[in-house]
């Protein structure tokens, strides 16, 4: 018979006999149940001291296994938890970290296929022109004052303001920039 009402009657050391004999903390025969002060509040708890202990019910199929809480537990040091997510997390991290490699590898090994490095160019070659007449050297420099002066005059007063901006259809967007 089963002496202790917070062991399992099927565990090690008991027989059929004995479980179907069974006695309640109260001292009376019938089915193994019990008492609360044995069952764990939630599945895991903190109940011996540093260690994390999980339970799990040995059958899930009947009703009754839910009351043998007790049956296999399971404990780790918080160091031992630690040390174990962080190895979890450097893999997880690793893994990321070797597919963005292999895609980045991936791109330079195109960028050295078609390099614009190669000696099979042809030597570049300046034709020789024939040196600005006058009249065309006094054209030259009046286009460059033009274009100057056009310049900083767009630059002191407009300066992208007479572009039609794609929202709006106007100079500038007035909600928000």
């Amino acid at each position: 018979m089963v002496s202790d009402p917070t062991r399992h009657p099927f565990g090690p050391g008991s027989s059929d006999e004995e479980a179907g004999k069974a006695r309640r903390s109260d001292g009376s025969s019938g089915d193994w149940l019990p008492s609360p002060v044995s069952m764990p509040s939630t599945p895991l708890s903190t109940t011996r001291g540093r260690y994390f202990t999980a339970s799990f019910p040995s059958s899930p199929q009947s009703r009754k296994s839910f009351a043998r809480w007790p049956l296999t537990t399971t404990a780790i040091s918080p160091l031992q938890a630690v040390v174990l997510t962080v190895m979890g997390v450097t893999l997880v991290g690793l893994l990321a970290l070797m597919r963005v490699v292999g895609q980045w590898e991936q791109i330079g090994l195109d960028i050295h296929r078609f390099s614009f490095y190669s000696t099979n160019f042809p030597a570049i070659q300046h034709l020789p022109l024939p040196p600005p007449s006058e009249e065309n050297q006094r054209r030259a420099n009046a286009v460059k004052q033009a274009t100057r002066h056009a310049w900083t005059g767009y630059t002191r007063t407009a300066f992208g303001a007479d572009e039609l901006l794609p929202v709006s259809n106007g100079p500038s967007q007035r909600w928000g920039g």
